[in-house]
């Protein structure tokens, strides 16, 4: 599922970086300047769950969004409380994936915070 959302990504003009785990994507994210962060809840290593909070603390201002066989299961106040973005259920449909990153991009960031 990684690779075919990183190819409609692509495919739309957008720059996509692909970590094998949580923990690789957050170590990207503390090298490199990152616009959005998709990320799974289940995965090896550390959760989505784990990567949001880490992000949340270390990068508040990037958009983060769920993309689950979850979606429709999670607890609404667990998910307002890790500050994410959006969440889209798998199988997901790639205009409901475009629409939801089109719309973290457009989202203002707290002043002082550059976009790259």
């Amino acid at each position: 599922m990684q690779a075919v959302l990183a190819e409609l990504l692509r495919e739309a003009g957008y720059s996509v970086t692909v970590a094998s785990d949580g923990l690789e994507g957050v170590e990207h994210c503390e090298r490199e300047s990152v616009d959005v962060v998709l990320s799974d809840i289940s995965m090896p290593g550390i959760s989505g769950w784990d990567v949001a909070a880490r992000l949340r603390t270390r990068h508040p201002h990037i958009p983060i969004g769920f993309v689950t066989g979850w979606g429709d299961q999670l607890d609404q106040e667990r998910l307002a409380g890790t500050g994410v973005d959006f969440v889209v259920a798998k199988p997901f449909q790639a205009q409901d994936i475009l629409r939801h990153v089109a719309q973290a991009l457009m989202k203002p960031r707290s002043p002082g915070v550059e976009r790259s």
